[in-house]
This record gives C-alpha cells, sequence and structure tokens, in this order.
C-alpha cells in the first residue's frame, strides 16, 4: 500500500482509514511504503488493519524496488512509488483525484500497457469496495490510455 502523496497536495491522497479498511478485507499481507513523514497515515492504516507491515521511512530507493518487485498487488495514490511498481510489473491499481490527469500522468507497465486506474474528483469520494474491485480484477495490460 501506497497512501501517501506531495505533502503539498493532500487532494492527492485517498484517507489513510479507507486504506485500513481495504487491508483488513484483502487477502493478502499488507506492507505499507513511503517516507517518514507518511509514517501517520501507516498509523492510521494499522489501526484498522493491525497485520499491517509498516515500513515507511525505513526504506531506501533500491530497497523500496526490491519491496516492490516481490509484491504481488499495488495500490496506491497518484505518486512515485506507483510510478516504480508499475514499471516493474507489479499489478497496480492507482488512485486519482481531480488535480491529476492520467490520461497525462498514469503509470505504465514494461510492455507498455497501463494499471487500473481509478479517478474521482474527490478521492474521499472513492469507496473501499470500488478500489477491493478493481485489485481483485485489475490488470497492467489496458493497451488504451485511462
Amino acid at each position: 500500500l501506497i497512501p501517501g502523496a506531495a505533502p503539498h497536495r493532500p487532494e492527492k491522497r485517498w484517507p489513510a482509514e479507507n486504506f485500513g479498511a481495504l487491508a483488513a478485507g484483502l487477502d493478502l499481507p499488507s506492507v505499507v511504503l513511503g517516507t517518514a513523514s507518511e509514517a501517520p497515515l501507516a498509523a492510521a492504516i494499522a489501526a484498522r488493519a493491525p497485520r499491517t507491515l509498516d515500513l515507511t521511512g525505513r526504506t531506501t530507493i533500491p530497497q523500496l524496488a526490491g519491496t516492490l518487485a516481490r509484491a504481488s498487488l499495488a495500490i496506491g495514490n497518484d505518486t512515485g512509488p506507483m510510478h516504480l511498481a508499475a514499471a516493474l510489473g507489479v499489478r497496480s491499481v492507482v488512485l486519482f483525484g481531480g488535480a491529476s490527469d492520467p490520461a497525462l500522468t498514469a503509470p505504465r507497465a514494461p510492455d507498455g500497457g497501463w494499471p487500473a486506474i481509478l479517478r474521482r474528483p474527490d478521492l474521499a469520494a472513492l469507496s473501499v469496495a470500488d478500489v477491493a474491485a478493481a485489485a481483485q480484477d485489475g490488470h497492467n495490460d489496458a493497451s488504451s490510455p485511462p
């Protein structure tokens, strides 16, 4: 899980509580990745999904890449680590608010395909159920832009 985004652009963040509810409902172990400043987001997620492993602020860029490369799924906001996950070929669900246009800035997979993209003008309006559904069937193989 990658709940962070640019600290000066909070509108690009899906609520941490939603990430927590999502993690609690997934049948996968959850790892939260991000910078040390995103540790409060990880704490909010772990409050809802206690089995979550918090690695915020604990990885270098190469370690982040190595962790993502071993992931079976990455879910996160429109941020750099999601581009890295998609570039590594990790099945990804990327969450976009109205602040960015995925047609211009969405991550790409190594084969040129697109990850699953969910976009709402207000990310808080994006339901946990919608993200969970995309996590179940989202693929990095779309042939056209989001």
